[in-house]
Formats: structure tokens, sequence, C-alpha cells
């Protein structure tokens, strides 16, 4: 193996068997997502590398940064002990973005916790609202007579008894069953009356009718998505929503808050990678010899680039087309023009693609100029009949 090839392979055991990525990275995604920053213990060992990595609590580490003999200084220092760790023992994964939080990141549900509290507090009342007044209530009005004012009370309540039915005891625990109290008498209402001309009689109050009139909350549920940047289709959830395409296809704004976040992670995760390279005895230019990638989430921002290059060359090559003689722009100002180039680059581009031709006619010319690549020696050599021995043969055939 080269050298290159023996740290790719190296970094690819680190990440996969010590750190776990498919396991961790996740977790560590969603906690400096959530609180803005993550904290991971590095254990390390000369000429072992990393050898162990442990999440702590983020509440628990303190970050400390100063100004010593004229270098910036990064300490961590762990509450609850009092441990104090160098920057190489620890990564923290941060979302930078808002000054009042450094030296720690900011998290992402910063900006929508006062929307996320209301829209709780709508839901509640909401849900209120539909069990005090949602179902239907009867009127029992009720004639008194001349019954005295002293004795209504009690008369209503005993009119109020007999239409609630027998309240059944559970023989197992003794509880009453309130199933089988089904008129609920509790949240209607008797009514005494004392008019000749009205009699006893029972009236339905319909119930709340306009429980489908949730604007309010739909409009505090769009707000909260909104603070978190997730694209529109995604907010109904009883669709099939995005017909198969990621969050990240739909809005390019979100994709470019995914790629925030992945190049925070990834920031971490190189460092992670270069002290492990320097402990197994790697330095110099070892130790950026690599590149660590995540996934791109959308490709919504390469087909943009894609679409814009394709007109960008569809435009140069019609100002630079020739008709009758004259184009409407020599390709030195059009590549200025529309490609932006300077002349410099103008000049290297030009050298390239002579370089380019000579390359394609050496490989035009490569079947006369070489016989044999070598390429299928060994299969000649088993199978393919040397020219000696047909030479040998053709000549003891003319002997005789």
């Amino acid at each position: 193996y080269s050298n290159k090839e023996r740290i790719k392979y190296l970094l690819e055991e680190f990440f996969f068997d010590i750190v776990n990525v498919n396991v961790n990275l996740p977790f560590w995604v969603r906690n400096t997502v959530k609180y803005g920053d993550n904290f991971v213990l590095i254990y390390g060992e000369r000429k072992k590398g990393i050898t162990h990595v442990k999440q702590m609590v983020n509440y628990e580490i303190e970050r400390f940064e100063r100004i010593q003999n004229g270098k910036p200084l990064v300490k961590f220092k762990e509450r609850m002990t009092g441990d104090e760790f160098n920057t190489f023992e620890i990564a923290h994964f941060r979302l930078l973005g808002d000054d009042k939080y450094l030296p720690y990141g900011s998290s992402v549900l910063n900006k929508v916790r006062r929307v996320f509290r209301q829209l709780v507090m709508a839901e509640d009342a909401m849900l209120t609202y539909r069990i005090i007044r949602a179902g239907e209530k009867k009127v029992f009005k009720i004639d008194v007579g001349n019954i005295d004012e002293d004795d209504i009370e009690e008369y209503i309540y005993k009119v109020a008894t007999k239409f609630k039915k027998t309240a059944q005891v559970a023989p197992n625990d003794g509880q009453i069953d309130y199933r089988f109290n089904i008129l609920g008498n509790d949240e209607d209402y008797f009514l005494p009356v004392r008019n000749a001309n009205t009699q006893t009689g029972i009236e339905t109050l319909p119930g709340a009718t306009n429980l489908d009139a949730i604007h309010d909350i739909e409009y505090l549920r769009d707000n909260l998505f909104i603070g978190l940047g997730i694209p529109k289709p995604f907010l109904s959830f009883q669709d099939a929503a995005g017909a198969g395409k990621s969050m990240a296809q739909y809005d390019i704004r979100f994709s470019k808050k995914v790629n925030r976040i992945q190049q925070a992670m990834i920031q971490e995760l190189n460092k992670m990678a270069i002290i492990h390279l320097y402990l197994l005895g790697y330095s110099g230019e070892d130790l950026s010899s690599f590149t660590l990638t995540l996934t791109n989430p959308s490709t919504q921002q390469e087909l943009l680039k894609s679409e814009l290059l394709r007109d960008k060359a569809q435009t140069y090559t019609e100002l630079t087309r020739a008709e009758g003689g004259i184009a409407a722009m020599s390709h030195t100002t059009a590549k200025r023009t529309i490609f932006n180039m300077s002349d410099r680059e103008i000049v290297d581009d030009l050298k390239q693609q002579k370089m380019e031709k000579v390359v394609i006619q050496e490989l035009q010319d490569s079947p006369v100029l070489i016989k044999k690549s070598g390429l299928f020696t060994d299969i000649d050599n088993r199978f393919g009949e040397p020219e000696a021995a047909l030479l040998g043969g053709a000549q003891s055939g003319a002997t005789e």
C-alpha cells in the first residue's frame, strides 16, 4: 500500500470500528442540533491512536478560551468533578452563528421556543374547550307548582336523582363503575319553573358547532415549522408528503442549513482523525492528506449550477458562431464576459486544450507506435504458439 492508501485504511477502521459512526454520529448530530453543542471525550495512546470515545453530558462541561504567550489556549472543565481537559482530549461539536452564546454553539430551536410554547397553550385551550363545550346538554324544566321556595332545591334534587341510574360497585376492588351512569346528569341543567302556562319538559342544548375552526392552531404550527426551516410540503402529515423526495430537494435554504450542520460535524471529525493519525506516528502532510465528506442532502443546488452552466455554454456558442465570416464576439471576449475568466485563466485554458489535443493524437497513433502492450503476455505464453516452434515446423515440413 502507498502511504495515502494506508492512511485511508486506518481512518476507515478508526471511524467504523472505534468511533462507530453508524451508531454514534446520528446521536451526536441530534445533540448538536438540539442543544447547539455536543462534547465527546477522547481516549488515546501513543502508537495506538484513539482507542475509545465517550459521550459527555452537555450541561456539565465548560469551555474556556484565553490567550497565553500570544497563542490561543482552549481548555474544558467538568463541573461535577473539576477535571480539566485539553483541546485534543475533547471533541466539541457546536453550531456557531449567534455571538450571544459564544464560546458555545446555538441551538436551531432557539428561534422557535416562544412559538412552541404558544402552540402548546393553544392546543391545550382547544382541547379544554372541546371537552367542556363539545357535548350536548339537557335542560330539564320542572314545574314546582306552589311548593315553598325553601323546599324547591330539595325537590329538584330528588327529581334529578331519579334520572340518575344506580351506581354499580365492582366486587373485585369495591370501586364504583361509572360506565353504568350513562345519563351523566351532573352536566345537565335542572331549572324550576312556576308558571301555569309552562309545562315540565326537556330541551336539548346543542354542542359546539365550530370544532373545525383551527386556523389559529395551523397558523402557530406553520410558524413553528417555518422557524425550523422545514419546507412547506412536509407540513401535511396526512398525505404522502414529498412524493418520494427528501425535504432538502424542495427548498435550497433547508439544504444549506443541513450543509452548515454537516460542516460543523466534519470539522470535529477531522480533528479526531488528525489526533488519531498523530498518535500513530504520522506528521506533516500526512495529517492533511485525507478528506472527510458526508452525503449531500440535496442535488438541487448542483442541478441549478448545471443548468446555469448549460445556458452560459449555449450563449457562448451562439455569440462565437461565425456567420458570413464575422462572429458576434471573439472567443476571448466571450470567455471574459460570460464565464468571468481572467486573461491568465484564458491563456491557461488554451494551453490545456493544446495539450489535450496532443494527447488525443497520441492515443490515435498508439496502434502504430506500440505493437504489443504486454498486458496479455501471460496468456500468450500459456496458450499461444511460439514463433520459433512455428518456424521449426515449417522448416521440417519443407525438408521432407
